[in-house]
């Protein structure tokens, strides 16, 4: 047996160091590289890859405009080298011809005011418009840490989505912020892939005049409740009335063994 010690750990060595030497190595620093277009080797492959497939790009929210004749949707592009994603917004006329790219640092959840001379949109964290042709790009003020946002369909009030604190966990309750403790003693403390921090999805409404978001006031406060609901949180679960008067929203209105028991939500409207 000890004479095929050698040899084999000599094979053992090359192997190591030859899978080192083709394993491809990212400079640090090195800026993602959202390129969608095929190499000569893929072109020359003629085969459908994974790595192909996500060079398509992903399509994701869209918005067509007020008089029907342009329609606004994203994409996201993915660097498989660093996993990195961006998405930028788009429009193409609805009777067809080439798309424009509107944004090219990042943008989604495109949404039209303004009778369509306007477009709303998230870009890194920010509430932020432009022009329909993509021009004079602006920061809303007033707004922050929200998740979903709508403009009103005359175009003078907004709602918008944030988490809200209403209870405080072990840690924050005893001042011990590095203990890695929870007191448990019911449901819900844990949703899918997340415990509960005992925060709230709240619509808040407020209003809107194209540059600045003010009077905002949460329609739920106080409620131990969420809209959107979890694990989703999907932005159709909030809608406007035609005429902006009322907004639409579905809520599940149970704590504790009911909430963990039932799927059930229920429709509200606030005036």
């Amino acid at each position: 047996m000890k004479r095929y010690q050698l040899p084999i750990i000599l094979f053992v060595m090359l192997f190591s160091a030859s899978c080192k030497q083709k394993a491809p190595v990212k400079p640090e620093g090195t800026a993602p590289q959202f390129n969608n277009g095929l190499t000569v080797q893929e072109k020359a492959g003629g085969v459908m890859t994974p790595e192909i497939m996500w060079k398509f790009g992903r399509l994701g929210s869209f918005a067509l405009s007020p008089d029907g004749s342009t329609v606004l949707y994203t994409v996201t592009d993915i660097d498989l080298q660093s996993e990195a994603r961006q998405t930028n917004i788009f429009k193409l006329a609805t009777t067809g011809g080439d798309p424009v790219r509107l944004t090219s640092d990042g943008g989604s959840s495109p949404q039209w005011f303004n009778k369509g001379k306007s477009i709303a949109y998230i870009n890194k964290g920010n509430l932020c418009t432009m022009n329909s042709d993509g021009s004079e790009r602006k920061i809303v003020t007033g707004i922050s840490d929200f998740e979903i946002f709508s403009i009103s369909p005359e175009g003078n009030k907004i709602y918008f989505t944030k988490r809200v604190k209403l209870d405080q966990t072990a840690n924050e309750k005893h001042n011990l912020p590095k203990a890695k403790v929870r007191i448990i003693n019911d449901l819900m403390y844990r949703h899918w892939n997340y415990w509960s921090d005992f925060s709230y999805s709240h619509i808040f409404v407020a209003s809107f005049n194209g540059n600045t978001v003010s009077d905002e006031k949460d329609i739920m406060q106080g409620q131990r409740f969420e809209s959107p609901t979890a694990p989703n949180f999907d932005e159709g679960e909030i809608a406007w009335s035609p005429d902006g008067t009322f907004i639409a929203y579905t809520s599940k209105r149970m704590n504790g063994m009911a909430d963990a028991r039932s799927t059930n939500t229920d429709i509200f409207l606030y005036e």
